[in-house]
Formats: C-alpha cells, structure tokens, sequence
C-alpha cells in the first residue's frame, strides 16, 4: 500500500478551511460538510514497504540496466534491493519435501520450508526437520532435552538436531537467482543451556573454562562420574552429549550457558513451484514441492 504523499497536505488544509467558511455561513449543511473531512481522516496510515517490480527480468539484462548479485535485473544497483524483493513474494509460502538418499534419526527423510516477506522487502523463513511434532519447551535443567534425542547405546555422543523444531533461516539471500540461508542446528538448544549453571573448570586454564557439566566428567562400566571426592555419579547424556565444552550443544563463560554454534547450509533453486538444492546437513540434494502460498 502507498503511503500517503504529505505534499498534499496544504491542498486538503485549503479544503478544510473553505468548508468550515462555507458551514459559518450555513452555504451547506453541517453534514456534508463533515464529507470530505471523515473521509480524508480515514485514509489509512501505512507502513513504509519497498515498492516490488511486477515482473521479475532475470539475467542476462538488456543494455542500460544492471545485473544484480541475486540474478534479476534492475535499472541501476541501487534498485536491486527492490527488483530482488519481487524473488521473495514470488518464492512465499510453504515448501514441503524431502532429503535425496539420506533419512534423519528418527528415519524420516522430510523437510519443510516456510518463507515470508518482511515489510522492508527481505525474506524471512522457517525451517522444519522430519515430521517429529514440536518437542515441548524445556524446563528441568537435570533432565535431557529432549528425552527423544537420548541415545541409550551411545550415551555421550553429541546430538545434531531436533526433529520437529522450527529452526530460523539466517542470512536469507539470493545468488543468481538461488535462495541460500543457513540453520543453526544447535539453537533448538539454546532453552536448555540458559537453564543450566556454568562451571568454571578446573585446571587454571588460559583463557578460563567453563561447562554445564560441573566439572571433569570420567566414565566406566557403572556410568559416568563427576570427579570430586568421593565421585559424584552423573546423567552421562547430559554431562558429556549436552554439557561437554568440547563437542556438547551448550556453549559456557563465566556469565551462564547458551546454545553453542554448528550451522548447516542451503542452497536452493525455486522455480514455477518445484525446488531442488543441496544441503550441508545430508551432504546431498533436497526436492521440493509448494504445497502453499
């Protein structure tokens, strides 16, 4: 929607002067005189939005116009912003799928894709893995989280993602007419480690060390130990999967524990509905249907 162009405004104060005369003078009745009034009082107050082309023109470009990064073209580079706006509402909506030759832990091989447009004309975008319902929100810095990521034959292994988790899309581009984003496979996470107490470790490291885990974790045939005296036994999932400094999902300082880092790449061609690409997280190829705008 336009914004209203306050240019106009001294013509509508003019308008408004000469109504209030003409109603003095009882020229017109009071209702009609209001007309105008109420209704340019009702014109509404939009928000500013990036004026979308309404064709895309892809690359290679006729002369006189310029190719921008994204692959469309624009009548000068400060215009790509707008002209590549008009990828974005046409790539919207909901993109279902599935990863070529590879399956997630839970044996399900989909992914879901979700793209919206903000009002300044970037993309934004949602991300979900398998078809997991959405794990409840943590609340218990003891237990696991979530209890369906606990691999009970390799307890200290590290998870990589939570199926069912709306992961956000960052970094959302275009590049010759591709969508590239990345995913931050740990911040599904970043709830649990803020729950958790940081722990400086021992040792007099430099720079300092700090885990979720509460100091050095050992483990044997009867399960893992904090090493204080007398040992502590420990939830090993959590003290080595989740809570490790090396390796684990949560990331500490002297300040607490958030979600540590390990983001996975996209990069995908949408076209007339169908998309394929690759991906970092399988190493392979992902297809893709809309299935909603």
């Amino acid at each position: 929607m336009r914004s209203r162009d306050d240019s106009s405004a001294p013509a509508h104060t003019a308008l408004i002067a000469q109504l209030l005369s003409a109603y003095r003078r009882r020229a017109i009745p009071l209702a009609l005189s209001l007309v105008p009034l109420i209704g340019f009082a009702l014109l509404p107050a939009c928000a500013k939005h990036v004026a979308v082309p309404s064709e895309i023109s892809a690359c290679p470009c006729a002369t006189g116009t310029v190719c921008c990064a994204s692959g469309v073209c624009a009548a000068d580079e400060s215009d790509c912003v707008s002209a590549t706006s008009a990828l974005f509402e046409d790539a919207q909506g909901k993109w279902t799928g599935y990863f070529e030759n590879f399956a997630l832990a839970s044996g399900s091989d989909a992914i879901q894709i979700s793209i919206s447009v903000a009002a300044d004309g970037t993309g934004l975008g949602q991300v979900v893995l398998g078809k997991s319902a959405p794990p409840a929100a943590p609340t218990n810095p003891d237990l696991p989280w979530p209890s369906t990521n606990v691999d009970e034959i390799t307890p200290i292994l590290s998870p990589d993602y939570v199926e069912g988790f709306s992961y956000e899309a960052k970094d959302l581009h275009w590049e010759s007419r591709r969508l590239r984003f990345t995913i931050d496979r740990l911040s599904a996470w970043k709830g649990w480690c803020e729950l958790q107490t940081s722990f400086l470790l021992p040792g007099g490291n430099v720079p300092p060390l700090y885990s979720c885990a509460g100091g050095i974790i050992g483990g044997g045939s009867n399960g893992c130990t904090r090493q204080d005296t007398p040992p502590v036994p420990v939830d090993c999932y959590k003290a080595i999967a989740l809570c490790s400094f090396i390796g684990g999902v949560c990331s500490c300082d002297a300040d607490g524990c958030t979600a540590a880092s390990n983001p996975v790449a996209f990069d995908i061609a949408l076209r007339d509905g169908l998309g394929d690409g690759s991906n970092s997280l399988s190493g392979g190829n992902i297809r893709l249907t809309r299935s909603r705008r």
